[in-house]
């Protein structure tokens, strides 16, 4: 029979190994908890993601609608502003935006290339919010601007020369529309000067 001694030292060290089964036991346990934490937030990240890019670039923007397919057509496909003075500031220019589909054209969005150009949609002599470049600034929200068959809108884009002031030569700004055309979800149109004193 063993002694006391042994048998205390027996029961402490299987004390230890509960002990230690347990805590590897509860590290397992939150290691998954924590594992099934990070795989629920990813999920419902995903979904809201996939959400909000589906609201943002939806299914109107590239499919023909119920009742026809729209077809956008934007003249012309660049203007040369000639010179423009930092001195002068903004000068505008515009562009036709023609429905040359069956369907009706909707445009939800527009971009810019650089901060110093904006562009607006003016649809029966009312213009729309202006749209600037992408990240840079507030963007209109919940704006759409929709063009019957045949109808007509003018794009109107700005160019400020004071926001690069120090720039002199050559520039080139480009203005992307984005639509509901299946064929063409956007167009690009330019705006080429040469900046001047």
């Amino acid at each position: 029979m063993p002694s006391r001694k042994l048998r205390r030292s027996r029961r402490k060290k299987n004390s230890w190994k509960q002990k230690s089964k347990r805590s590897i036991q509860s590290i397992r346990k939150g290691v998954i908890m924590s594992f099934k934490f990070w795989a629920i937030l990813l999920a419902i990240g995903l979904v809201v993601g996939g959400y909000w890019l589906y609201a943002q670039w939806g299914a109107e923007r590239s499919e023909p609608t119920a009742s026809g397919t729209p077809r956008i057509q934007i003249q012309p496909h660049s203007r040369d502003l000639g010179e423009v003075s930092v001195r002068g500031g903004v000068v505008t220019t515009l562009f036709t935006v023609k429905n040359t589909g069956d369907g009706e054209l909707v445009i939800r969005d527009m971009e810019t290339s650089c901060m110093c150009t904006e562009a607006a949609l003016i649809v029966d002599g009312r213009e729309g919010p202006k749209f600037g470049m992408r990240g840079h600034g507030a963007r209109p929200v919940g704006w759409s601007a929709r063009i019957a068959p045949g109808e007509e809108a003018t794009l109107k884009v700005y160019y400020d020369p004071t926001v690069h002031s120090e720039l002199r030569g050559p520039v080139t700004r480009v203005v992307r529309v984005y639509t509901n055309d299946p064929k063409r979800p956007y167009v690009d149109v330019a705006v080429e000067l040469i900046q001047v004193d």
